[in-house]
């Protein structure tokens, strides 16, 4: 059930690419590339060389097409792995050199010239014309430096907003403008403890832990779930793959080298999204050493300043799970799967040592503690997903996809609305939470878990969250049993400023204007509130383009390139490079 590396596989595959490179098909040349790095066992030695070698090639193709940081992160892989021969080296330098220059870095270019040239033998004729080339570019850069040609730098780009209002210490990543109350009926809640009004940044929470969806391990990382263009693998497997070296190295020195060998298996067992989300609270830790003591220092009275990963634990531990609402049927399920996690942890070898004999005590904690996870997980997962678009400035026409699961410890706390009064965006796996609509001191602040009024009945939307929540909606779009979207009331005219404001909003969307967009819808329900009754069409659709806006403003947006007549039939005759392009394709619209 292991997915295994294959190098006859990973050759043939380089073959094909470099075919492909010949022709002048580097886009091509790139997948079938990334697909044979993570097949190619990452061992030192032949298998090594075959890795660096075909970094190398991936490093070309990506900066004929451009990707010039991907391309120099690509020779850095490589010659961290370590290329032997000196005529290679010098070329993959002269390589990352060029990405330099493109990024307008002209000293770094110039020095990683310089050591290009420093490798080469003048008794080699190859050598000989690659010192010619290298001299023309040592002296572009020396040019360039002159004239102080320096391209911008856009590592800014699609920077995570500030929180409103400043950060709220007692509520992490969360704004001043929120407190949090509590209730016998609903426990803790969120509430608005300033005035709030639409377009405000509520939260910004990066995931306390994420797991990907199995079936999209071809397509992101697995472990910031960022999609991939340049993929690495992990040493061992062929079944997952990294965005860079830093998510592989998070992933390989904790969790995914005890969960390697083992993925497979829940593919085949088709294991729930959160099975693998409470196994993976448990192997985040490294080792059952580390996740132990986190178990015991949280069943321990708090003392004095905690470290953080005890006080987040704790916050996780405390989120509800219903142990009186569950029945025997249902803890009888949960406590198979328990064991089942329990035993892959022990048959891994990696989360306790081979050579230690592993106490019942501790296996029982590991147990309970996958048990906890796996009851409190039902109602505080959050779906991760990214906004699939043909253009990020167009909102018709986006369509979200679903990549992978998180939990969010304050966000978690948030209660449902059907008429909710935040948007919920990504940026990378941080979620953020921009509100709607205004709100007023001591009203609660509503998300959505997936039934909304304004497509929905409320029959439909409480027999939905009976089922997965186990609870009946009070919100007032259910206390007042108000319309579906498509059956909303028509308030009486508002003013002709007001009106104005409304088609300005729609008409900045349509023309791909976002950011005057979200001010101008933001200002308009902001203006109009409290002067209709809702459900008004127009400020239902007010705030359903806001969402939209703020979606492909602030999240994760992928533009789908439709194909070419031309690349459709190149498609068809090159099966391997079907099933790469899928990253790329509408495949994962349908």
């Amino acid at each position: 059930m292991f997915r295994q590396k294959s190098t006859k596989e990973a050759i043939g595959l380089m073959l094909q690419a470099e075919n492909m490179m010949e022709k002048g098909n580097s886009s091509g040349a790139l997948n079938i590339l990334s697909r044979a790095i993570t097949k190619a066992p990452g061992k030192e030695g032949e298998e090594g060389e075959l890795v660096c070698r075909l970094l190398t090639l991936r490093s070309k193709a990506l900066s004929a097409l451009e990707q010039h940081e991907l391309a120099l992160k690509d020779t850095q892989t490589a010659l961290c792995v370590g290329v032997p021969d000196p005529l290679a080296r010098a070329q993959l330098l002269r390589t990352q050199g060029h990405a330099y220059f493109s990024l307008g870095d002209q000293m770094r270019a110039k020095l990683a010239y310089i050591s290009a040239q420093r490798l080469l033998d003048p008794k080699n004729s190859k050598s000989n014309q690659l010192k010619l080339d290298l001299d023309e570019e040592i002296a572009k850069c020396l040019n360039a430096t002159k004239n102080n040609t320096k391209k911008d730098d856009h590592s800014d780009e699609n920077t995570c907003p500030k929180l409103t209002g400043g950060e709220n210490q007692s509520i992490p990543n969360t704004s001043l403008l929120l407190g949090v109350q509590e209730s016998a009926q609903t426990g803790r809640f969120i509430v608005a403890k300033s005035k709030v009004d639409a377009g405000d940044l509520l939260a910004a929470e990066p995931a306390y832990c994420c797991v990907l969806l199995l079936d999209k391990a071809g397509t992101h990382c697995h472990n910031c779930l960022a999609r991939l263009v340049a993929p690495i693998g992990c040493p061992e497997c062929s079944g997952v793959a990294f965005c860079s070296r830093e998510c592989q190295k998070t992933a390989c020195d904790t969790y995914h080298r005890i969960e390697c060998h083992f993925l497979n298996l829940f593919i085949g067992l088709g294991m729930s999204i959160l099975a693998q989300l409470a196994l993976r609270l448990v192997t985040r830790a490294g080792s059952a050493k580390k996740f132990l003591h986190l178990w015991d220092s949280v069943h321990r009275p708090a003392e004095g300043v905690e470290e953080q990963s005890v006080s987040d634990y704790r916050r996780l531990l405390r989120l509800v799970n219903h142990p009186e609402k569950r029945g025997t049927r249902d803890y009888l399920s949960r406590t198979l799967m328990a064991v089942f996690l329990l035993k892959c942890l022990q048959k891994s070898g990696r989360f306790w040592p081979l050579d230690e004999e592993i106490s019942s005590e501790e296996e029982l904690k590991v147990a309970e503690a996958l048990l906890r996870h796996l009851c409190l997980l039902q109602f505080n997962a959050h779906e991760v997903f990214e906004t699939l678009a043909w253009d990020r400035t167009k909102v018709k026409g986006t369509k979200t996809h679903y990549i992978g699961v998180g939990v969010y410890l304050s966000i978690a706390l948030f209660n449902h609305d059907c008429n909710p009064a935040v948007a919920r965006t990504f940026s990378g796996t941080k979620m953020l939470l921009h509100a709607l609509r205004p709100l007023h001191p001591g009203e609660m602040v509503g998300e959505n878990y997936g039934p909304m009024f304004s497509n929905k009945t409320r029959a439909e939307r409480q027999r939905s969250l009976r089922a997965r929540y186990w609870f009946d909606c009070a919100c007032q779009a259910c206390s007042e049993n108000w319309n579906t979207f498509d059956q909303g009331i028509k308030s009486p005219d508002k003013t002709e400023a007001l009106q104005k404001m409304f088609d300005m909003g729609f008409e900045a969307m349509e023309a791909g204007k976002l950011e005057g967009a979200v001010y101008l819808l933001s200002q308009f329900i902001n203006t109009i509130d409290g002067d209709v009754i809702m459900p008004d069409r127009e400020v239902c659709l007010s705030i359903d383009a806001l969402r939209l806006c703020l979606m492909n403003l602030w999240g994760n947006v992928v533009v789908i390139q439709p194909l070419k007549s031309e690349e459709k039939i190149q498609s068809t005759l090159d099966e391997s490079t079907v099933q790469i392009t899928e990253l790329l394709t509408l495949e994962d619209v349908k």
